[in-house]
């Protein structure tokens, strides 16, 4: 009955091409053992999970590489290079978090433009492309955008660190409470209660 159940669902519900295998796997496994079929379950979710979490450690990106990746645009305005390879040119050279997301917009800048592609890009380095993608379709100065936009990127790096720092004593008052404390009062009390048994034994 199982099995059948299983086949059904993954030809209901919409899965996709690997689940639907799996799922034809688990059942072919359920006729020759359950156990073989539970193990199978447990496999293919630890495979999924581990998918899902190398995923989000690929797309999420640090404040702190978003700020590199915009040193490096600014740098390279700067020094005259245009937009599209003041980017291309962070991207190869900055965190290697960036390069996907910078690969994506500049193959996008090729088929759309580089103002419309910077301005409509929500990725991780948006805080950095918008300013430029504004400053392409209004004509304000590109340095001037790009530095103001690190500074806010900068402003809320420090004020996520300062955070993290307030909330340190907190964390710190369980191992403080519980391993140091103690310690402190057998290294204080410890001799003065050795010396009052011995007094006591005589």
């Amino acid at each position: 009955m199982i099995p059948v159940l299983l086949v059904a669902v993954s030809w209901v519900v919409p899965v996709d091409g690997r689940r639907q295998a799996a799922l034809w796997v688990v059942a072919a496994l359920w006729l020759v053992h359950p156990v073989l079929a539970g193990i199978a379950v447990l496999a293919i979710g630890w495979v999924l999970m581990f998918q899902r979490a190398r995923k989000h450690r690929v797309v999420s990106t640090p404040p702190d590489d978003v700020v590199a990746f915009g040193e490096l645009v600014s740098l390279a305005l700067s020094s005259g290079a245009s937009p599209l390879a003041a980017v291309a040119l962070a991207g190869r050279h900055g965190p290697p978090s960036v390069g996907p997301d910078v690969h994506h917009i500049l193959r996008k800048a090729a088929a759309v433009g580089a103002a419309v592609a910077f301005r409509g890009y929500t990725g991780a380095v948006a805080p950095v492309l918008a300013p430029v993608g504004h400053a392409l379709a209004t004509g304000a100065p590109l340095g001037l955008r790009v530095d103001a936009a690190l500074g806010d990127l900068r402003a809320e790096v420090h004020a996520e660190r300062m955070a993290r720092v307030r909330r340190l004593p907190v964390r710190l008052l369980f191992p403080l409470t519980l391993l140091i404390l103690p310690g402190f009062m057998v290294l204080t009390l410890g001799p003065s209660l050795l010396a009052a048994l011995d007094r006591l034994q005589f």
